[in-house]
């Protein structure tokens, strides 16, 4: 038996209030400017990082993307 806690089973549908996806932790960043009004989003960037097994406590990667480092 699989230890993975994803499969295909599971549920891809998500939850968005707002224009924020809801089981994503929001963290503002200092690098955006206001949109003006009644323009659409037409472009989206998601960030992903590798590291290494076992390395996910601290806040290294938010001041990194909050440019704390």
């Amino acid at each position: 038996m699989s230890t993975n806690t994803f499969s295909q089973e599971t549920d891809l549908r998500l939850r968005i209030e707002r224009g924020l996806l809801t089981a994503a932790r929001q963290i503002s960043s200092p690098n955006f400017d206001s949109r003006p009004a009644g323009m659409a989003v037409n472009l989206l960037i998601i960030h992903s990082i590798s590291l290494p097994p076992g390395d996910y406590g601290g806040n290294a990667i938010e001041r990194l993307f909050t440019n704390q480092l």
